[in-house]
């Protein structure tokens, strides 16, 4: 469905919809492929109806080009979205889905299109809305999270799913870059405890996939292993609800919950938890709840529209939780560029926000711990281990600048610019040092086996003082390449 479809599928799809709103004089009067999507593949469309006394602006979603295994169908997402729809969950009308290939050449579901923007550097910029708008806003999204965990898992629509659905998280490759599936698991029980113990164990397979020895990972992995948090009852999570996937209208109102392809039952406070990780703030990292306003706001939302109380000893674990989680994505999409089998702009550099998530993760388990990091410390810019390097980021710009913006550069390619601004930075600071010598990084081998520190009962060993001084030195040296301006903050 990628650009204009030809005359024969534009005219398959207007029959599908003849038939589906049972309206033979339907025309689609506009199919033009909308921003963001890159698992999924969003397209608007306008069509006339009743004769053309009638308009309805719809999005048809279907798959993109390159799959992730783990995401539902479309047909199970647009069950999902219907189950939402009717639990009250401010959610786009879904209108029907299609499983005939013939029609468009994959599955797809339309929906109805509403109004506003998703766009999350818009959503968490300052001059967006003013505080109290902002407020009201993230507490009107504690209600909407409220909500889809009331979602009954008896409903008969919602069959597919299990305990163990492998569809809670986005990143895992289908092309054989890794293996082992998405960077997340459930446990049987619903227990926190249990659900916890899995994800310390599913992302340290994950690692293994990868063929990952990360040094801060593991560290929190083995922090992560010796935390407990109280047993919750399952609900149905949505699994990536946060800033980029709800869509916001201008006076600030809540106007869809999009992107249901990873929902799953577990413990409702890894939802929360992800909402509220630093990794989905964007543009205002002060502001703990998405992004957009505070985290008080958004656990009062939640609180009022549920009925229950959120732990706030469990979320900072979740927290830290969802910035693994996101950290091994990253993993596994820069693992999808330097295999050969995607290498887009996007993954690419998206293997490249590592370091700013580890960085991520050395303050918040010193903050839930208590225990300070040292200070920063004087990084240079050197060759670093991490992948893909500048030189194949470099070549994936030139690619994107020749492809996509020499023909033009309206409003809906100014992403991409920046894209390639951001790629051809790092690539330029890592290309003008000496390749000579060794990386800066710290081999692997020289790191602690922190597996097997897993099982001691002290936990005193994590922070010693050496060891939080070389952590936090190997992740300020490849910062120094990635993301100076993170640094110097």
């Amino acid at each position: 469905m990628s650009g204009a479809p030809s005359d024969d599928a534009r005219a398959r799809l207007a029959d599908w919809l003849r038939a589906r709103f049972a309206d033979p004089t339907l025309e689609i009067l506009r199919h033009e492929p909308l921003a963001g999507g890159a698992i999924q593949e969003n397209v608007a469309l306008d069509v006339s109806r009743e004769g053309g006394r009638r308009k309805d602006t719809l999005v048809l979603r279907t798959d993109a080009a390159s799959g992730v295994s783990v995401s539902h169908s479309r047909e199970r997402e647009h069950a999902l979205l219907a189950a939402a729809f009717d639990a009250g969950v401010t959610v786009p009308e879904p209108l029907g889905a299609c499983v005939d290939r013939s029609v468009t050449g994959r599955p797809f579901f339309v929906m109805r299109r509403v109004a506003g923007s998703a766009n999350p550097m818009r959503l968490t910029r300052g001059d967006a809305f003013d505080e109290p708008t902002r407020e009201a806003l993230v507490r009107a999204l504690g209600s909407e999270l409220a909500r889809i965990h009331a979602i009954p898992l008896s409903d008969e629509r919602l069959a597919f799913l299990s305990p163990a659905d492998d569809a809670a998280n986005p990143g895992a490759t289908s092309g054989g870059a890794t293996t082992g599936g998405a960077a997340d698991g459930s446990s049987a029980d619903g227990s926190g405890g249990s659900v916890l113990a899995s994800r310390v164990a599913r992302y340290r397979g994950l690692l293994d996939d990868l063929g990952a020895r990360r040094p801060v990972l593991e560290w929190t992995l083995a922090w992560l292993s010796r935390q407990r948090v109280a047993p919750c009852p399952e609900r149905l999570c949505h699994n990536d609800f946060r800033s980029g996937n709800l869509m916001v209208g201008d006076d600030g109102q809540v106007t869809g919950v999009l992107d249901w392809e990873f929902a799953a039952p577990g413990d409702p406070h890894e939802d929360i938890g992800w909402f509220c990780a630093p990794c989905w703030r964007f543009a205002a990292r002060e502001r703990a709840g998405g992004g957009i306003g505070s985290r008080d706001a958004f656990h009062a939302g939640y609180e009022a529209a549920s009925g229950t109380v959120v732990d706030r000893a469990a979320v900072p674990i979740w927290e830290i939780v969802a910035t693994v989680r996101w950290a091994v994505i990253a993993l596994q999409q820069g693992a999808r560029f330097t295999s050969g089998a995607e290498p887009t702009l996007e993954l690419g550099l998206t293997g490249r926000m590592i370091a700013g998530l580890e960085q991520d993760l050395l303050r918040l388990v010193a903050e839930v711990s208590g225990c300070p990091l040292p200070a920063a410390s004087e990084a240079s810019v050197r060759p670093t281990r991490d992948a893909p390097d500048g030189a194949a980021l470099l070549g994936a710009a030139r690619a994107a600048l020749l492809d996509s913006l020499v023909p033009s550069l309206p409003a809906e390619r100014r992403y991409a610019a920046g894209m390639i601004a951001n790629a051809m930075g790092i690539a330029a600071r890592e290309l003008t040092v000496s390749r000579e010598g060794e990386p800066a990084c710290e081999s692997p081998a020289a790191w602690p086996d922190f597996r097997a520190a897993t099982a001691a009962d002290d936990g005193a060993d994590l922070f010693a003082p050496e060891l939080l001084t070389r952590l936090v030195s190997d992740v300020d040296t490849r910062l120094a390449l990635d993301d100076p301006r993170r640094l110097r903050h």
